[in-house]
């Protein structure tokens, strides 16, 4: 019986550690606190003919294949890129009275789109 409760204690330490360390890389590497969206993210942009995949709402994070255009992603919304305030890779798009500012990375695998507030 207590060999039984030891493996289940095992076990419930060991998944809250791996969801941790999982949450931890996923906001280090996708802006994200959620290992699971951002997995399935990466999984649909790298395996699958995916364009893109919004991860978060708030603040809105996409991971999208490298092929993708964050310009022509913007121009469906009805922004329109102001290159005057651009900030390396910092991207500001307005629409009106609205201003998106956009943080663009790329690797090898996917680029990530991440809103700024």
């Amino acid at each position: 019986m207590v060999k039984g409760k030891a493996k289940a204690l095992f076990c419930i330490i060991f998944i809250i550690i791996f969801i941790a360390i999982g949450s931890f890389i996923s906001f280090l590497k996708f802006n994200t606190i959620n290992p699971f969206s951002s997995l399935n993210g990466f999984a649909k942009v790298v395996f699958t003919d995916t364009e893109y995949v919004k991860i978060q709402e708030h603040p809105k994070v996409i991971i999208a294949n490298t092929n993708a255009s964050l310009y022509d992603y913007m121009e469906k919304q009805g922004y329109k890129k102001d290159e005057e305030k651009q900030m390396g890779s910092l991207n500001v798009f307005n629409k009106g009275d609205f201003e998106e500012i956009i943080e663009y990375s790329k690797n090898k695998y996917f680029a990530l789109w991440s809103w700024k507030e």
